[in-house]
């Protein structure tokens, strides 16, 4: 219901991995990376999906716009999932790289929304 409540069309069948496109083309892992995506072309905010990180030949960031890395994390509950993403926040701090963490609670509300505006839209 919240999927049909936000507009937001469900992921091809197979449930976690599965693929939908966005507005602008991209093809996302999943209906939180959908949002975020949608949001930042809604807003006219140029951005990378799956960036490479700069520090890392091994990670890759979920998005990437106005100086930010964004990581959409949208698990939850599962430990090898929980293992990789302290992993690769270690690496962001360590490198003191700009990171915008969006998690699956903060959709329940907007604050996902307010968290990108202060971020990535400047104010005339």
């Amino acid at each position: 219901r919240w999927l049909d409540h936000h507009g937001i069309p469900r992921p091809q069948e197979g449930g976690y991995g599965s693929r939908v496109q966005t507005n602008d083309g991209h093809v996302v892992r999943s209906t939180y990376e959908l949002t975020v995506d949608n949001w930042l072309s809604h807003h006219n905010i140029p951005h990378n999906y799956e960036p490479a990180l700069p520090f890392s030949n091994r990670f890759r960031a979920d998005f990437y716009a106005k100086g930010w890395y964004i990581e959409v994390w949208g698990i939850q509950y599962n430990a090898r999932y929980e293992e990789r993403k302290q992993r690769k926040i270690a690496l962001y701090r360590q490198h003191h790289t700009p990171l915008i963490e969006l998690h699956a609670k903060d959709f329940t509300s907007d604050d996902w929304q307010h968290i990108l505006t202060y971020c990535c839209i400047s104010p005339d």
